[in-house]
């Protein structure tokens, strides 16, 4: 059954009979259990006691949320499902033919532009619902003061942002017309799938920074993989159904193991210390959990079917893997309705904001023994030393080589990083802005200097295979293409970039946004990321081993880093002399004993932003210079081994030139003879 058309598609079963009916009838009473489990969890939630903070409850409001949060759901899996299923169901057009998206790629897109107006729907209708019946007031108070209550509810606001971004992906569907389009829509639909996640149940509690960060890797693992399996059909129409069962046994091999560790770990903060089968949400977990190990035997028992050399048949087993996913949703959904209990646990201020205590002040002396890490970068600093290291001995095996420093660079690069997340100077960052702005001051200055020597992007092309004209795309097309696209270029455009590595200092640092951000752990989340990619944006521009989409002369290049350091040192400056203490409201209320004097503390993240903003400046422009003599070297030893073969017509082409001038010359001086002896003839 193909879920993103509605259509079911026939499999002959082993009497020969047609078994759409049978896969009509799975989905919908999959759809029917799913649906029943959101409205149960919000009727047994009825009965209860409100939650600590408030007065009463509305159980209207919360039948009303509870199926359009599950209705907001399916329809981002089939959004992202019909998205991927035009984006790697596309094969390559023939040699010197455009990326133009065919009737195939346009029906899908009709059929993803669909699910995305009803998630854009969906999520506008949630707004307000959302803000009563998070604030446990009738609508009719929302609806009185809109302004107001969307300003103090995170997950209203959540709602606001992705609606915003599924009627961008509804946009994007219905003006699209390249095959690049689809690529920047699917990863623009898996981040839309987020902001809900992190503002939800997770962020709540003593250990929620570590459970909002397992929720962003289990949101993302999952959707993907969900998504790929939901459109599964339609992109074994277009690619095979070999080649999509085995990209989809891939993606779900690594999801569920992600998804099931994850998981766990969620429910086990969740739960607080309390048995699971004493609780509504601790059964909803193990559930969860018990669809996740059936899903996971099933790809385990496909693999070996996929291995085999006979013919399958049309997608094996996916609408009773679809119909699992379905009833997991439903399930997951039905969890939200319910208050868990770790809500019902005292926690501190510092608890409150950060996810953990701080009794003791920092010392400089314990700032690299191990602390509370970072545990999404610590994730993904883990997963790229793995995939470059997978890259380089692929790379090796083929015969090839790939030069050493490269890899120690890009080594050392994430080694910092893991350093910085996961010592305890991670562990004060959120509390002190000190160590604060040594973190983040390393993380946008430090580490991507060394991460753009390694060349992650031209490993990527080499161990990556170049398909032919009419093969299904792969990762080398993604990549090619993604570079040669003009939104990409335009982005990754030299002055835009300058313009934020310079600005996000001043946005962050000298405007309110910064203590607004420290509250929440996602939202620092978010800062530790950006400073983090827009480095490395700035420096692979400057001393980058990859081709960047916009290149810069050498002597631009120096002058792009010249332009840049009068405004660290001026930023510098003015965070030690500010009289405003930065973030002061959030500092004050961590409440913390040992955190007395702000203003010190921004003196020594002052200086610490002069000497980690002017001394890497410094490094990389002995790097640059480096590498514009060995440029120049380089440039010259080939034109000396073409003039030696006899291949360099450079000096042929300046005689030419002489020649042609002297012929000018000479033709000029007969005309103006001419014109001084109209008599006499020209000289043939």
């Amino acid at each position: 059954m193909d879920v993103e058309t509605g259509q079911v598609q026939t499999v002959p079963n082993r009497t020969g009979r047609d078994d759409g009916a049978g896969s009509r009838a799975t989905f919908l009473v999959a759809a029917v259990l799913s649906l029943a489990a959101v409205i149960a969890a919000q009727i047994w939630q009825a009965g209860q006691q409100p939650p600590p903070g408030l007065l009463e409850t509305r159980p209207l409001t919360g039948f009303i949320a509870g199926p359009l949060e599950w209705l907001a759901v399916i329809a981002t899996i089939g959004t992202v499902g019909s998205l991927l299923a035009a984006a790697w169901g596309y094969r390559h057009p023939q040699r010197g033919k455009p990326w133009k998206l065919t009737d195939r790629e346009y029906a899908i897109l009709a059929t993803a532009r669909r699910w995305a107006t009803l998630w854009a729907i969906t999520a506008i209708v949630l707004i307000p619902v959302n803000a009563a019946d998070t604030n446990g007031v009738p609508l009719s108070y929302v609806f009185g003061s809109f302004g107001d209550y969307l300003t103090s509810t995170q997950t209203a606001q959540a709602w606001l942002l992705t609606a915003a971004a599924a009627l961008a992906i509804a946009i994007g569907c219905w003006l699209s017309t390249t095959w690049r389009w689809t690529i920047g829509m699917t990863v623009l639909a898996l981040l839309a799938s987020l902001p809900t996640v992190v503002t939800a149940q997770v962020s709540v509690g003593a250990g929620h920074d570590l459970a909002t960060d397992s929720a962003i890797i289990l949101t993302l693992a999952t959707t993907l993989w969900f998504g790929a399996t939901w459109s599964g059909g339609r992109t074994a129409a277009a690619i095979g159904n070999r080649t999509t069962l085995h990209r989809l046994q891939w993606i779900g091999s690594i999801a569920v193991v992600v998804a099931l560790a994850a998981r766990l770990w969620i429910g086990v903060f969740e739960l607080a210390g309390k048995a699971p089968l004493s609780d509504p949400y601790g059964i909803g977990v193990i559930v969860i959990l018990g669809l996740l190990v059936v899903l996971a035997i099933r790809i385990g028992l496909r693999w070996r079917r996929l291995r085999g050399d006979g013919e399958l048949p049309r997608l094996y087993g996916n609408v009773v893997d679809i119909a699992l996913i379905v009833i997991l949703l439903g399930v997951q959904t039905s969890l939200l309705r319910l208050i868990p209990p770790r809500f019902l646990v005292p926690q501190t201020p510092t608890e409150n904001y950060l996810g953990y205590n701080l009794p003791n002040p920092p010392q400089l002396s314990e700032a690299l023994l191990p602390g509370r890490p970072n545990l999404l970068l610590l994730v993904v600093s883990l997963l790229m030393i793995g995939l470059y290291l997978w890259g380089v001995v692929r790379l090796h095996r083929s015969g090839d080589r790939w030069p050493v420093n490269r890899t120690l660079c890009w080594i050392l690069g994430w080694l910092m990083v893991i350093v910085l997340i996961g010592s305890r100077m991670w562990t004060y960052s959120s509390a002190t802005f000190s160590w604060h702005m040594v973190v983040h001051m390393t993380l946008n200055m430090g580490a991507p200097v060394l991460l753009v020597l390694g060349g992650p992007v031209t490993l990527l092309l080499r161990t990556s295979k170049a398909r032919g004209a009419g093969e299904p795309v792969g990762i080398h097309d993604v990549i090619s293409k993604l570079l040669n696209w003009k939104l990409v270029q335009n982005l990754m455009h030299p002055m835009l970039v300058w313009v934020i590595f310079v600005g996000s200092l001043y946005v962050l640092y000298f405007t309110p946004l910064f203590g607004l951000m420290m509250r929440y752990h996602w939202a620092h989340q978010l800062m530790a990321v950006h400073f983090l990619i827009i480095g490395y944006l700035f420096y692979w521009l400057v001393i980058g081993i990859d081709r960047p989409p916009r290149t810069l002369p050498h002597i631009a290049k120096l002058g792009y880093i010249f332009a840049a350091m009068p405004f660290h040192a001026f930023f510098a400056v003015a965070v030690l002399s500010g009289g405003a203490i930065i973030g002061e409201n959030f500092y004050v209320s961590l409440n913390l004993p040992w955190l007395t004097d702000l203003a010190a503390q921004q003196r020594a993240g002052g200086q610490v932003t002069w000497a980690t903003g002017e001394v890497p400046l410094f490094i990389v422009i002995v790097a640059l210079v480096g590498q514009w003599f060995r440029q120049d070297q380089r440039d010259a030893r080939r034109q000396d081994r073409a003039q030696d073969l006899g291949h360099d017509d450079s000096l042929q082409a300046y005689n030419e030139m002489l020649a042609a001038l002297s012929a000018r010359d000479r033709a000029l001086a007969a005309h103006e003879k001419q014109a001084e002896d109209p008599t006499s003839e020209p000289r043939s």
